[in-house]
């Protein structure tokens, strides 16, 4: 090949390849560098991906942020009875690193954001800190333009363009509202077999210490650590924490496995450290007993049927089941008290 045929191909490579980029930033499938032109609207189903560019770049003064137990939550809700212009940024399995590294987007460039309502769970809690659910998209969050190749040129974010593409062309407009909803199939017999799954009946669980309690409250405080600056950092947005209802079959689990006075133990200083901020309100629901003892509600140990979601927002609406330093102890005490002595064979009988 002669030096004019090289130059030739190198030149329509680059061409072709400068094509491909411009497609990806023009359509923009998750946000990184703008919100969506054109009149598209966003389109939003893959978290993992899409999470970080859709906080940075997207219309909203309000968040509603959070895992799977909030995904069957509606942006319309807030938006029609409470006044707010939400965008709905749930990343389903995100852990405490996560919520602090969405939270730097959600504030990046000074960002005015009045509510933040957001559910706080278990695994969040005592999981091992500084860690992310997935490794796979960090060069999202940053603004270094060297490592945007890997956007640029990714196969899977060019399809996500195709797709987003044709699918406008169609007339599918946005999912704001029921972004990341889903339904699955609820019954005592699915909660009872997730139950066995955890080792009941099969492994021996360990003895826990007072020090294995300390242990876990140091390990909740560095996981708590993990977000809690931006609560700090930004007195004028209103954090709304709340914790969600599990079913009874997850209290019975943990009194199984010797953990009862532990978690108790978790939630209570999770709940202590988040109300020293006078821009938190936190809900707890994890006591309703007209709900967790309902199995026939849930697809697992914790996974709740979209009406309990409405419920939820309900109770935010109109401030009920909100804790306070005033009742926050005796709520706790209450649920451990509960949890400790009810007549679990009754549960699976019902």
């Amino acid at each position: 090949m002669d030096k004019k045929s090289i130059s030739k191909f190198f030149i329509f490579t680059s061409a072709g390849l400068f094509s491909v980029m411009l497609f990806v930033f023009l359509i923009d499938p998750f946000y990184n560098y703008h919100k969506p032109w054109f009149g598209m609207e966003p389109y939003l189903y893959t978290a993992v991906y899409q999470t970080p560019g859709a906080a940075r770049n997207l219309d909203y003064d309000s968040v509603l942020f959070g895992t799977s137990m909030s995904e069957n939550s509606h942006t319309s809700w807030f938006d029609e009875e409470m006044g707010w212009h939400t965008a709905k940024l749930i990343y389903a399995g995100a852990r405490s690193a996560d919520l602090g590294a969405i939270l730097a987007q959600i504030f990046h460039g000074n960002r005015q954001v009045k509510h933040i309502i957001m559910d706080i769970n278990d695994y969040q809690l005592t999981v091992t800190p500084d860690t992310f659910y997935t490794e796979e998209a960090h060069y999202l969050y940053d603004i270094n333009p060297f490592n945007d190749i890997k956007y640029l040129l990714n196969k899977g974010v060019i399809g996500s363009a195709f797709t987003r593409l044709i699918a406008f062309a169609a007339g599918m407009g946005g999912n704001m509202d029921e972004a990341y909803s889903w339904i699955q199939h609820y019954s005592k017999e699915k909660v009872q077999q997730a139950y066995y799954d955890t080792g009941i009946g099969v492994t021996e669980f360990p003895v826990l210490s007072p020090d294995n309690i300390r242990q876990s409250l140091e390990i909740c405080k560095r996981n708590l650590d993990s977000f809690a600056p931006y609560i700090k950092a930004h007195p004028e947005t209103q954090f709304i924490i709340f914790y969600p209802p599990y079913s009874l079959a997850y209290w019975q689990m943990l009194r199984e496995t010797g953990r009862l006075e532990e978690r108790i133990a978790v939630y209570q200083y999770s709940i202590e450290y988040l109300l020293n901020f006078d821009n938190v309100q936190i809900y707890y629901f994890q006591d309703e007993d007209n709900i967790i003892s309902n199995l026939e509600i849930y697809c697992d140990l914790c996974h709740h049927i979209p009406e309990i979601n409405r419920y939820i927002f309900e109770c935010i609406r109109d401030g009920e089941k909100r804790l306070t330093a005033d009742n926050y102890q005796n709520v706790l005490d209450n649920m451990y008290y509960f949890a400790r002595d009810y007549d679990y064979d009754s549960l699976w009988e019902k």
